[in-house]
């Protein structure tokens, strides 16, 4: 067998759980872009998180807390029901329009910063596609 090569995350644990020790995505974000480190892997993190979608972000730390307890399908179910409606809501198309159709790298998203997205904005991704029994994935 081969050695698997060094995990960036098991070097930097210690710092990761520094970083996202947070109340709030705000602080989180506030704790993480800032960081200024010869180290690629964590300033090429950093560098993507102040660069991406606020309310990606939002999303993502919302999506984990709510599937924690969730079984292997219903977690399936739900990221299937966020990926589709983040990409109704325009949010995803915004990011490859800026990064690979006009290459503007200039993205204008839904909100200016991880504080300002509205809870209303974030419910509505998780609101259900389909009816009770009429999941895709539903034989899971």
């Amino acid at each position: 067998l081969e050695a698997l090569p060094a995990s960036p995350v098991r070097e930097h644990f210690d710092l990761i759980q520094q970083l996202t020790d947070a109340d709030d995505v705000a602080t989180l974000v506030k704790q993480i872009t800032p960081i200024k480190t010869e180290d690629k892997w964590l300033s090429r993190a950093a560098g993507t998180l102040a660069a991406g979608s606020p309310t990606a972000m939002q999303l993502i730390v919302r999506q984990l807390k709510a599937t924690r307890q969730m079984s292997l399908a219903e977690v399936f179910r739900s990221e299937l029901n966020l990926s589709v409606q983040a990409a109704c809501k325009g949010e995803f198309a915004e990011g490859i329009r800026a990064l690979l159709i006009d290459k503007d790298r200039e993205p204008k998203w839904h909100s200016a910063d991880v504080a300002a997205v509205e809870t209303e904005w974030l419910d509505s991704f998780f609101e259900p596609l389909w009816a009770e029994g009429q999941h895709p994935l539903n034989d899971l």
